[in-house]
């Protein structure tokens, strides 16, 4: 063999000579390894939940849509039980934030909180909130004692009675009668107080949203007192929605039509309102 023919050639000496020379890979630093350790990590870590929803809830309640029922840590309601629905479905947590029944537009349009109930003669949604479509369409009565009922027909025939009304409210079809200093009114905080000063004749009349009227008298065994047939007015229960929740208000939406057309939002403003 020629020489130079093995240059560059390992060749055993069979135990002469030094030992071989090993080739063995390079391993890779620990700092390059790092990164990729760092982001397996990562992908291991469960998703960011969602911002809970902030819904604003009346300090004295709005029954049979918002309630605190005995022993209850938690609101109940027709309008709990949509919103923690919507929220479930939406891999969100429902908060509910206790505030004066005032604070409610105010609350929305400052993002204080993500939405609130709204009725659209008595307590419109303020500009600027996304308002759902209807919840439940009502109508306010006259609740007299049954002894003395006024047989209404018309707002003349209140005129220079003493009526209880709430103080946040608005009624269309007496502001005639207010604006010529013919309406007598005595200002309650709460519609549970309104009937409280009926019953001790501080009134003769006082003006109800009719399922409250009728989830109180109920609660609280009020026989002596009774609704007029005939309405003082009609308006719808809604929901608004601050800006940034217009995707959640889509879905508070999608879900009303569903439960509507299956019927099950009556069965479920039914399981809140007490049979009288």
């Amino acid at each position: 063999m020629a020489a130079g023919e093995n240059a560059g050639r390992y060749e055993p000496d069979h135990g002469q000579g030094c030992p071989p020379k090993l080739d063995i890979p390079r391993m890779p630093s620990l700092l390059s390894v790092l990164p990729l350790l760092f982001l397996g990590l990562l992908a291991a870590l469960p998703a960011r939940s969602a911002e809970p929803l902030r819904f604003h809830y009346p300090d004295s309640g709005a029954p049979p849509w918002l309630y605190l029922a005995p022993g209850a840590g938690q609101p109940s309601g027709v309008v709990a039980d949509l919103l923690a629905r919507v929220a479930r479905e939406s891999g969100r947590e429902l908060r509910f934030e206790f505030q004066p029944r005032e604070a409610a537009g105010p609350a929305v349009r400052s993002g204080s909180v993500d939405g609130a109930m709204f009725f659209s003669v008595t307590r419109p949604a303020p500009k600027g909130v996304a308002v759902s479509a209807p919840l439940q369409r009502m109508q306010s009565v006259l609740v007299t004692p049954r002894a003395t009922p006024l047989g209404y027909a018309k707002p003349a025939q209140l005129a220079f009675r003493r009526l209880c009304t709430l103080t946040d409210e608005v009624y269309p079809p007496l502001a005639l009668l207010e604006m010529g200093g013919k309406l007598a009114q005595r200002k309650a905080k709460t519609e549970q107080a309104q009937l409280l000063m009926l019953r001790n004749d501080d009134c003769v009349a006082a003006v109800l949203n009719g399922p409250m009227y009728r989830w109180l008298a109920a609660r609280y065994h009020w026989d002596d007192l009774r609704a007029e047939k005939v309405p003082l007015l009609e308006e719808e229960l809604v929901l608004g929605f601050a800006a940034g929740e217009a995707a959640f208000a889509e879905k508070v939406n999608a879900t009303v039509e569903k439960m509507q057309k299956s019927g099950e939002l009556g069965r479920l403003v039914q399981k809140h309102l007490p049979a009288m």
